[in-house]
């Protein structure tokens, strides 16, 4: 069942980027995008639009937070609703005091950003397990936060402190290593870590773009661009940086790799990149699968595939694809997708299968009618450690 873009809210990839998910005026629809585009799951069965939408690919696990334009919603902007699609139900449901501005999951942690905090939540425990504060000023944008992938041993976790001019970096299992250092700019309005959490995208002042070295601790890389820059993403290799900007345009640019420059904060003034496209106008997700094929969902009922060789920085393959009943591609912008095509998607079998985030959260409800409500009575109460205000470069 294609959908109206005009009811699309949200939209998120999987971390795998195999599955991409829209969240709609009155429920949520996922799609397989790793052949093709095929619809795998359609739930319209709630009385509120769904703002934020997280989810892994093998689960039938689901979160998401209610949209505030709704009137007399169950699920309001301030509760983050875990969502059991097996018994099509919540399974728990965490009400905070403020407005959650993102959401995010992992396997092991679920990631809420609200005004003051950031909080990451252990499944299997039901609890905080770390409760980062932060200047409230710092989130005017609503999407500068990030984490590591999954695979990195101790995850971090990247956001900005405009009352201190710095980028803070945080880990989860092992806080004193934390530290922080001050950006080029003055407002922050992206951040994107690369696969392996020893670099840094950073977005500022809208067209400002740098790569900072978070091992050396340096700059590595700095640009701007001609337009707003609404998203960026590293290839698998670290070999290619791409940066989505508000006029629809899709920059490849290659990432410079000399072990003998020096790490000054020198700003290159609009540099071409070796490959660039154009796609409707929107918001976007974007990512790299394991194929290290570029994908970018679009909000207005695209999705756009790029295959690229990041050693000879050439665009190999450009597909287009529409998961909208109303949105049209243009004819040479498409490619039949039938040799690409997959058998319908098993829902029973990969959405639920072998999942330990599953087997977690049902382990915390026995009663299968009954699912818990989480109240956090308070912003800025939680078990984090207080760590080195001190530990800064400058």
């Amino acid at each position: 069942m294609e959908l109206d873009p005009s009811s699309v809210l949200c939209c998120a990839l999987t971390e795998d980027k195999s599955h991409f998910g829209i969240g709609t005026k009155n429920g949520f629809q996922i799609f397989d995008c790793r052949k093709g585009v095929n619809s795998v799951l359609n739930r319209n069965i709630f009385e509120t639009g769904i703002k934020h939408l997280a989810f892994l690919a093998t689960s039938s696990i689901f979160v998401f937070v209610g949209d505030n334009k709704q009137q007399n919603s169950e699920y309001g902007p301030n509760k983050v609703v875990i969502w059991d699609d097996i018994q099509m139900s919540p399974i728990m449901e965490i009400q905070l005091l403020s407005k959650i501005y993102q959401i995010r999951i992992n396997k092991n942690f679920l990631f809420v950003v609200t005004k003051k905090a950031i909080y990451v939540i252990d499944f299997e425990q039901a609890k905080t397990k770390h409760l980062f504060l932060h200047n409230s000023k710092s989130l005017k944008n609503k999407t500068i936060f990030d984490i590591c992938y999954p695979e990195i041993e101790n995850q971090k976790i990247a956001y900005p402190d405009l009352n201190k001019h710095i980028i803070c970096i945080k880990t989860i299992e092992f806080p004193e290593y934390n530290f922080g250092f001050s950006y080029i700019g003055k407002l922050i309005t992206f951040l994107k870590f690369n696969k392996m959490g020893t670099w840094l995208g950073v977005i500022s002042d809208n067209i400002l773009v740098c790569i900072y070295d978070l091992i050396k601790r340096g700059v590595k890389q700095t640009f701007t661009q001609t337009s707003s820059v609404q998203c960026l993403e590293f290839s698998n290799d670290n070999n290619l940086l791409i940066t989505i900007c508000n006029d629809g345009s899709v920059n490849f640019f290659k990432i410079h790799h000399n072990p003998n420059t020096n790490y000054l904060r020198k700003i290159k003034q609009n540099i071409d990149p070796f490959f660039k496209d154009y796609i409707m106008k929107g918001k976007y997700v974007c990512g790299f699968n394991k194929e290290n094929i570029f994908i970018v969902v679009s909000s207005e009922g695209f999705i756009t595939k790029y295959k690229i060789n990041t050693i000879s920085c050439e665009c190999e393959k450009k597909k287009s694809y529409s998961y909208s009943k109303n949105a049209s591609i243009k004819k040479e912008d498409y490619t039949d997708s039938s040799s690409d095509s997959s058998t319908q998607f098993d829902y029973e079998s990969n959405f639920s299968s072998n999942n330990d985030l599953e087997i977690e959260l049902n382990n915390i409800n026995k009663d299968e009618n009954k699912h818990e409500s989480w109240v956090i009575n308070g912003e800025g109460k939680g078990d984090e450690k207080k760590n080195d205000e001190n530990n800064v470069y400058n």
